[in-house]
């Protein structure tokens, strides 16, 4: 069972009655970039992300990205298009076939192992997602005393 109550074009509604939009990114080109250029474009993502007021999941899939956003988020890199059939860029053409559990998934009858890390290591490098396979990274506000208790001195 798909874990959502209604897909509506890009607006997606859970379960729980959340209600979020999915976005396709056309990410800039940082192939010709300098090294202090990529360096500020990915400040400029990290100020998008932290300004963010709600919850929001980055899809790396199939070698597209892609943002559902539970709150008005505003990307000053790239461009965003909604995305009208988010339940297939995410599941494929068997989403009627998915069944999720609490650490994989199955379509039809293949098994996908989920993975999940709570803290990426410290020294990744910028471009080294790029060689992982599909992901998804999961950014969460948290409050301002719990956010300082997690600072690593």
């Amino acid at each position: 069972m798909i874990p959502l109550f209604e897909a509506n074009g890009h607006e997606l509604t859970a379960l729980n009655g959340k209600k979020s939009s999915f976005y396709q990114i056309i990410p800039s080109d940082i192939e010709g970039m300098t090294d202090e250029a990529k360096e500020v474009l990915f400040s400029e993502i990290e100020h998008n992300l932290v300004e963010c007021d709600g919850e929001c999941k980055l899809y790396w899939i199939n070698n597209k990205l892609y943002i559902n956003a539970f709150a008005d988020i505003e990307l000053s890199f790239g461009k965003t298009i909604p995305c009208i059939d988010p339940v297939e860029s995410f599941l494929g053409t068997y989403s009627q076939n998915i069944n999720f559990y609490e650490n994989y998934l199955t379509s039809g009858d293949e098994f996908i192992r989920i993975f999940s890390i709570k803290d990426l290591p410290v020294g990744l490098n910028l471009l080294d997602t790029m060689n992982w396979p599909d992901y998804v990274l999961n950014f969460k506000k948290i409050d301002k005393l719990q956010a300082k208790s997690k600072i690593n001195f």
